[in-house]
């Protein structure tokens, strides 16, 4: 099955609640698969990683959680299961509302630089208080 249709039967499979209206492949191959949805919550972003199921469930735990504190992070649309993601032939797949993002040029532009390190220091005050559902030291020592 070509990448274009398995995102249209994965949408189909876990997100009945939408109505997909448009969808392409932006990205394949490498460390993740993308498919960008036009549907009727929005733009969203469905997101294959290739990554292990645990540090999938610690990375999209840890957007909910900053989403929901008000971090500038893409939320979450749960599965019909209410999941934070699905597995499909090993891999962690998660919806996400699309966010149009912009680049910052912190060398050239100090300006940006200063966004940048906002943006930082807001981003870790967010992530005070998260606590994964799993002990990831132990199950994933470093």
């Amino acid at each position: 099955m070509n990448e274009l249709n398995l995102g249209k039967q994965l949408m189909a499979n876990h997100f009945p609640h939408l109505i997909v209206f448009e969808i392409e492949v932006i990205q394949d191959g490498g460390i993740k698969t993308i498919w960008k949805a036009e549907t009727s919550a929005g733009t969203v972003c469905l997101k294959r990683m290739r990554k292990s199921i645990p540090i999938v469930r610690f990375t999209t735990e840890a957007q909910s959680y900053l989403f929901s504190k008000g971090a500038l992070v893409a939320g979450i649309i749960p599965t019909k299961e209410d999941e934070l993601f699905f597995v499909h032939e090993g891999y962690g797949i998660a919806l996400y509302h699309w966010v149009d993002g912009s680049d910052l040029e912190m060398v050239e532009n100090p300006e940006h630089l200063d966004e940048g390190l906002v943006g930082l220091v807001q981003f870790h005050k967010d992530s005070v208080g998260f606590i994964p559902s799993i002990n990831y030291q132990t199950a994933h020592p470093i």
